[in-house]
C-alpha cells in the first residue's frame, strides 16, 4: 500500500542527538563486516565481468531485492518530486559513480589497498559536514584532517601525485573520485526526508542501475548467458554468485543499514567505519586472494587512523565551579 508525503520533523545535527547505544554500534560492526567483504567479492566478480557490467547488475539486484519486501510490507509511501529528484542524485552519486570507479581500479590495485582508500572517506565528510551542515568542527579535528591527508599522500605515493596525469595514477584517482562521491552522499542522505529506509535505499539503487544499464546490460546478459551454457562446475559460476551476493546482500541490505544509521546517527558517527573496514578487508584479501601487505602501505594506514582518532575525539570539558 502506498500512503501519501507524511509531514517532515525538523531535522537534528551534531550535538542534538542523544548519545549512540548498542543497536547503533551494533549496525556499525555490521557494516565492518558487509562493506570489508565488498572488496573481495568485486575482485572475485572481475574474473568473469566488467566494471560496468559488475555495477549495473549489482544495483538492480540490490533494488529489487529491496523494494519487493518494501511492498508486501506496505513499507512505501509515495514521495514528493523534489524528493524523487533527490534519489536520483543519490543513486548516481551514492552508488553509480563510486561503485564503478572502485569496481575499474580494483583491476589494478589490490582489495585492501582500495579498502584503505575508503578508510579516508571520515576526513572527506568531516569536511562537508561542516561546508553543508554547518557543523562545529574544532581545531583538533582539522588537525586530525590534516594527519590523514598526509596518510593518504603516503598511501599514494608522492611520485603518482607528481604525474597525475600518467595511466599509473589513474586507479589512484579513480579511489579518490569514490571517496568524494560516497562523502558527498552521505550529506545528502542526512538531508533527505522521512521515508522509510528499505524504500529510500532501493529507489536509489535502482536509479543507480537503470542509469548504467543501457551502456552494460547487453553485454552483462551475453557474458552471463555464455557462462551459464560452458560452465563445467560450479566453481566456473563463481564470478556470477558474487554479483548475486554484491547485490542481493551487500548493496541490498547493506546499503539499507547504512543510510538507516545516518539518518538516526549522522554521517560523522557512520564515518567511524572507516577505522574497521580497510583491516577487515585486508585481512579477507590476504587469506583469500594471497594479497601482499607492504611496509608503506601499514604506515600510511596507521597514520590515517591517527588523524580519524584525532578528528573524533572530543576536547576535555571545562572544570566546573
Amino acid at each position: 500500500m502506498i500512503h501519501p508525503p507524511r509531514p517532515l520533523p525538523p531535522a537534528r545535527y551534531g550535538n542534538d542527538l542523544p548519545p549512540p547505544g548498542l543497536v547503533d554500534y551494533g549496525a556499525l560492526a555490521a557494516m565492518t563486516l558487509l562493506w570489508g567483504s565488498t572488496f573481495l567479492f568485486t575482485a572475485i566478480a572481475l574474473d568473469g565481468y566488467g566494471p560496468g557490467e559488475l555495477v549495473a547488475a549489482r544495483l538492480l539486484l540490490g533494488g529489487i531485492a529491496l523494494m519487493i519486501p518494501a511492498l508486501a510490507l506496505g513499507q512505501i509511501i509515495r514521495p514528493a518530486p523534489a524528493h524523487l529528484a533527490k534519489l536520483v542524485v543519490l543513486g548516481l552519486l551514492g552508488y553509480a559513480v563510486p561503485f564503478v570507479a572502485i569496481a575499474w581500479a580494483q583491476q589494478w590495485v589490490t582489495s585492501g589497498l582500495a579498502a584503505i582508500f575508503l578508510s579516508t572517506m571520515p576526513l572527506f565528510i568531516l569536511v562537508l559536514s561542516r561546508l553543508i551542515l554547518k557543523e562545529h568542527v574544532s581545531l583538533r579535528k582539522w588537525a586530525g584532517f590534516g594527519v590523514g591527508l598526509v596518510g593518504l599522500v603516503l598511501l599514494i605515493g608522492p611520485e603518482v601525485l607528481l604525474t597525475a596525469g600518467s595511466t599509473s595514477a589513474a586507479p589512484q584517482l579513480a579511489l579518490l573520485l569514490a571517496i568524494t562521491c560516497f562523502a558527498c552522499s552521505s550529506i545528502l542522505v542526512r538531508t533527505l526526508p522521512p521515508m522509510p529506509s528499505m524504500q529510500t535505499t532501493g529507489l536509489a539503487l535502482l536509479f543507480g542501475g537503470l542509469a548504467l544499464a543501457p551502456f552494460s546490460a547487453a553485454s552483462f546478459l551475453t557474458t552471463t548467458d555464455r557462462m551459464l551454457r560452458t560452465a563445467r562446475s560450479a566453481e566456473d559460476l563463481i564470478p556470477f554468485g558474487a554479483i548475486l551476493f554484491l547485490g542481493i546482500v551487500l548493496a541490498g541490505f547493506g546499503q539499507t543499514i547504512r543510510i538507516h544509521t545516518i539518518k538516526l546517527r549522522g554521517p560523522v558517527f557512520f564515518s567511524i567505519t572507516g577505522y574497521m573496514i580497510p583491516l577487515w578487508a585486508t585481512v579477507l584479501g590476504v587469506l583469500v586472494l594471497g594479497e601482499k601487505v607492504t611496509t608503506i602501505k601499514m604506515v600510511a594506514f596507521v597514520v590515517i587512523v591517527a588523524g580519524l582518532l584525532l578528528a573524533q575525539s572530543r576536547a576535555a570539558p571545562p572544570p566546573s565551579g
